[in-house]
């Protein structure tokens, strides 16, 4: 789809569930409401088939409808009830498509980059922005063998940021 408006920039940071992004999204609502549509009609159809069984029930108890008119109205019921079941079903897809024309941030997180632009042709599963999961952030460093016995031996480890201090443990080292 086609993106029509990106709501985050470089920097910006975002809370899980936050809009991130909007896509062109006519076509899909188009269908939901068709498909929405489709269930009201076949609702009245199903309304109309009840109470058309329900005369013809009264009418075949006082001999007036003949039991095939009755298995009749009771077919068609039985076949538009279906069918309406069968339509709500394909309202569920169509409502699902829509809620993914807002692209929703996964995780708490801060934009450190923005791949597309507004009005921009997009494929599924095409990448809008990188985000980086701010809750689970890893420091990486390439340290002499002495260094990392110092650092596994510490009692605390901090990773110093722009006059911040920030916690760290050691999560794995790799031997190259």
């Amino acid at each position: 789809g086609v993106l029509a408006a990106l709501h985050v920039k470089v920097g910006d940071a975002v809370l899980k569930g936050q809009d991130i992004a909007a896509l062109e999204c006519q076509d899909y609502r188009l269908s939901e409401a068709q498909a929405i549509q489709g269930v009201n009609a076949l609702a009245s159809q199903v309304t109309l088939a009840q109470q058309q069984f329900k005369r013809t029930r009264t009418l075949q108890k006082s001999g007036s409808a003949s039991i095939e008119l009755l298995n009749q109205r009771q077919t068609e019921l039985s076949a538009l009830t279906a069918q309406l079941k069968g339509q709500k079903i394909q309202v569920q897809p169509a409502q699902r498509n829509t809620s993914r024309c807002i692209v929703k941030a996964p995780f708490d997180g801060v934009i450190t980059q923005v791949m597309t632009a507004q009005g921009a042709y997009l494929s599924v599963g095409a990448p809008l922005v990188k985000l980086l999961n701010i809750t689970q952030a890893e420091v990486s460093a390439r340290l002499l063998p002495q260094q990392l016995e110092s650092m596994q031996q510490a009692v605390r480890l901090d990773f110093s940021f722009n006059r911040q201090k920030y916690p760290l443990s050691i999560r794995t080292a790799v031997p190259l």
